[in-house]
């Protein structure tokens, strides 16, 4: 990142920014195209949806509700075009995206910059001040200031973000205090996003000028320079310095680090908070302290011998987000004093060529405070390591087209840029890996915890939801197993996800649009016991009409269904919560005839039994529901289930007899599906194990 009060980095080629312009433009009307919404306000929103993704994968902001709101009033124009809200620091963050058409790389004035921060922060103003705003036949907009109204009195800071494919000559922070608040601006334009979209890295590299922060140097003790790749400083920080690097920076501090901040939920963190309430002076006695890794650091030796560490770039914290974050906490929420804190720290400047090596394994042998579970380490986890390469060789049916996974950020327009010599290898290169066929590591936990009926889950945000996603796979050891069929049933999954925006788009769903597309493909997959074929979809590259029509008919009453449910409450909120998608479950909506006959058809026949070895099957649909419940356990649920039974006396004989049956049948990877009887007595044992063997109750679907 460049210096605070720094201009636009001038020596950037034109000719680099009139190509990553033409990639945006090119991803815009993409979206727009699949989404069938054509207009300039729409393609504008669009936008600002690509760039509140890019800012949350970032770490520069939470998660964004898109909301348009733009309105003149008496006393001046409000406008944003998303916003999100922090409980934790009580921060309310706005996204104003300035998005010119035309096709050249245009400059943008420093005074419409101005203008986007006033015109938002105005909203917050108006809240506060009672104003009505915005029209209440939008329940989006209505949302919206039903949250800044609820939240207005614990709104400690303001953070509008404003985003554009146009250049700015000084990308400066403005800051100013608004009603007792403070109020920060930060610009994101063109060259600031080009900058960082084609680092490669995961994180924009804080840049830490020490001594503007604490009107000194931090006095360290360096190892010796062993030609090694990287250098270690040891050093102690100060707590008031560590408070203002969070406050400033928050989680893109922790960008590099195998977790999150856990909240001072766990024991660790709970002892971090009440050493610092009640023992402040013994915290570098009772804390382990930071690790860190830097890409740069300048120290100087001072007027009394010492050497200083006076400036860091690219500061990470990769062991110790709790500390800092706790800290934090202890000192804005609780108002505790924490002057006389101070934090051992191991800073290590790595050489760039090492930092994709060194970073995860500092990082994974550093954290032993807690046990880590290695879907922490997600970045180059094998797991996706093994997908992207099943994405590179695995083409469609057809041989015509393929899908692109995107392990790290970026690597699509690196591809098409080195695919691109010429004009015609660019478009073989767009015709046979197109932008809509592209996923990214959120992007496919987002796909698969809705199949697996989690839209709650997806609610959270796209963080969350791999963090979430990330233990399940680890949990169920899926990386190592992951073949191309497993692939092609993730793409699968994708497809059904995207054909939901499209009828979303379609109908003109904007309120709650995220929620309401996971919660209807996940009501789907519950519905249908997970039988769609996704083998089918995937030699189709498309879901059938039957279930298009589905997806058609469900989702405005499923919307509807979401608002009411939520009595009041902050819809988006209650969509985060199982309670809604327990409400959701309850609908009464059905399978068409239509859609239930293609189920049957891709769906196992029974190969045990009379009726089967006669050759006589007459299932009804309840017995195909019965067979793909039993289905969905695995032999280790079977064998718990068979031990509860046997052990409490709760099951009889002959229904332990089934159970041992189906143990074996799962141990064969369901070579013999089960007879319609045999199902319907299973789904009997579920039921009445459910309650009593742990693994059921946390199975969606049963």
């Amino acid at each position: 990142m460049l210096p605070r009060g720094s201009e636009t980095d001038i020596t950037m080629g034109t000719d680099d920014l009139v190509e990553f312009l033409s990639q945006i433009d090119a991803e815009v009307d993409g979206r727009a195209s699949q989404l069938g919404t054509l207009g300039d306000a729409d393609k504008e929103q669009i936008f600002a949806r690509m760039l509140a993704e890019d800012l949350t994968e970032y770490g520069e902001a939470g998660d964004f509700e898109i909301c348009l709101l733009d309105e003149k009033t008496s006393r001046g124009t409000v406008r944003s075009n998303g916003y999100g809200f922090d409980e934790e620091s009580g921060r309310l963050d706005l996204l104003v995206a300035l998005y010119r058409h035309g096709g050249d790389v245009q400059s943008l004035p420093q005074s419409d910059v101005r203008q986007a921060f006033e015109r938002a922060v105005r909203i917050h103003q108006f809240v506060l001040q009672g104003r009505d705003l915005g029209d209440p036949l939008k329940t989006d907009q209505a949302a919206m200031l039903k949250l800044l109204r609820d939240k207005s009195s614990s709104t400690s800071e303001i953070r509008v973000f404003v985003v554009s494919n146009c250049t700015v000559r000084d990308t400066t922070d403005l800051e100013e205090e608004v009603g007792g608040i403070r109020a920060r601006c930060t610009i994101w334009d063109l060259t600031r996003y080009h900058r960082i979209k084609s680092s490669g890295k995961e994180y924009e590299a804080i840049d830490i000028d020490i001594r503007d922060m604490s009107n000194t140097g931090i006095p360290c003790l360096p190892m010796p320079d062993l030609n090694c790749g990287y250098r270690t400083y040891l050093t102690l920080l100060p707590g008031d310095l560590l408070f203002r690097l969070y406050d400033r920076y928050g989680p893109r501090l922790l960008q590099l680090n195998v977790r999150s901040f856990l909240q001072a939920r766990g024991g660790v963190n709970k002892g971090i908070r009440e050493t610092i309430i009640n023992e402040p002076e013994r915290f570098l006695a009772y804390n382990n302290g930071l690790t860190a890794t830097v890409e740069e650091i300048d120290c100087e030796v001072s007027p009394g011998g010492a050497l200083e560490i006076t400036r860091m770039r690219g500061f990470q914290i990769v062991n110790g987000g709790q500390t800092v974050a706790s800290i934090h906490l202890a000192a804005k929420k609780d108002r505790v004093p924490i002057e006389r804190i101070l934090v051992q720290a191991k800073i290590s400047r790595v050489e760039g060529k090492l930092l994709q090596e060194l970073v995860p394994k500092i990082s994974r042998f550093a954290n032993t405070q807690n046990r880590i579970n290695e879907a922490d380490f997600s970045s180059n986890d094998q797991f996706h390591v093994k997908l992207e390469e099943l994405a590179e060789r695995t083409w469609a049916p057809g041989e015509r087209t393929r899908w692109f996974y995107e392990r790290a950020r970026g690597q699509y327009q690196v591809a098409k840029a080195r695919a691109s010599g010429t004009p015609k290898q660019r478009k073989e290169f767009e015709d046979s890996t197109p932008n809509s066929q592209k996923f990214t590591k959120t992007d496919l936990a987002k796909f698969v915890n809705t199949w697996m009926q989690l839209p709650h889950f997806v609610s959270r945000g796209a963080q969350k939801n791999f963090t979430l996603f990330m233990h399940a796979m680890a949990q169920e050891k899926q990386g190592q197993t992951i073949d191309e069929t497993r692939y092609r049933n993730f793409v699968a999954q994708a497809i059904v996800f995207k054909a939901a925006e499209k009828v979303a788009a379609r109908l003109g769903i904007t309120p709650y649009r995220a929620n309401v597309i996971t919660y209807t493909v996940a009501l789907l997959s519950y519905r249908t016991q997970q039988r769609i074929d996704l083998g089918a979809v995937w030699a189709r590259q498309s879901v059938s009409e039957p279930l298009l029509r589905t997806l058609d008919d469900w989702m405005p009453k499923i919307q509807d269904a979401i608002v009411a449910s939520a009595a009041g409450r902050n819809v988006t909120e209650w969509c985060k919560r199982e309670d809604c998608w327990r409400q959701v479950q309850m609908l009464n909506l059905e399978l068409s005839l239509e859609l239930e006959r293609e189920l049957a058809a891709g769906q196992p026949l029974p190969n045990v039994g009379e009726e089967a070895r006669a050759g006589d099957l007459r299932l009804t649909n309840a017995d195909r529901a019965n067979i793909a419940k039993t289905m969905l356990l695995t032999a280790e649920m079977w064998l718990a289930i068979h031990h509860w039974g046997t052990s409490s006396g709760e099951l009889e004989d002959w229904q332990c007899g089934i159970a041992h049956t189906l143990i074996g049948y799962a141990s064969g990877g369901w070579a013999k599906v089960p007879s319609a009887k045999q199902a319907r007595h299973a789904v009997g044992i579920i039921a009445a194990a459910k309650g009593h063997v742990p693994t059921l109750d946390e199975t969606p679907g049963l």
